[in-house]
């Protein structure tokens, strides 16, 4: 899965960094009712106010930000709820070349909860895929995730909302099935 994200920061972080967005991608497998893979966020945030940080470099105004971790959900019909833990990266400072190091980027974890909506694109087909048959099909999948973020820099720390939409393709090994006799 790939789409695009637009996201806010809600609580004491929304007085530095203001409305951003960027991509995900989501790599994961199906198992009936239940879903499980790997999350990428990868983000640009406005800043609006200056850190307090102790360096005289300049800060970015558009921090780049990193989230990546496993997940976990459930499947009902159309509808997902996944759980996700996060590694999380915000890079406040850049390095101003590539010889000297001294930028600043803050770590620390994520955990977050989304709920997701897919609408299929067209009608799922039938396929033959390293020889045995599979149904393939697309979805366009709408999102709203509620995240919390515990960098190691208190200021950037809290709760982040996320909208998105995304492209999903699958393909569904089929287990057993019977051919038909021709007449």
């Amino acid at each position: 899965m790939v789409g695009g994200l637009m996201n806010q920061f809600i609580g004491n972080a929304n007085t530095y960094l203001g409305f951003g967005g960027g991509m995900r991608l989501n790599l994961f497998f199906k198992f009936k009712n239940i879903t499980t893979g790997l999350n990428m966020d990868v983000l640009g945030i406005k800043r609006k106010k200056s850190f307090s940080i102790n360096r005289s470099s300049e800060q970015a105004n558009y921090p780049s930000s990193l989230l990546m971790g496993p997940f976990v959900g459930y499947i009902k019909k159309r509808w997902t709820v996944i759980a996700e833990m996060d590694y999380a990266l915000l890079n406040i400072i850049y390095n101003s070349s590539n010889d000297i190091k001294d930028g600043f980027q803050t770590k620390g974890s994520g955990i977050g909860l989304t709920l997701s909506y897919g609408l299929p694109i067209g009608r799922s087909k039938l396929m033959y895929y390293y020889n045995s048959p599979n149904i393939f099909s697309q979805n366009v999948i709408f999102s709203l995730s509620l995240r919390h973020l515990s960098l190691q820099l208190r200021e950037a720390s809290g709760y982040m909302l996320e909208l998105g939409a995304h492209y999903e393709m699958n393909y569904r090994g089929i287990q057993h099935f019977t051919l038909k006799k021709q007449n």
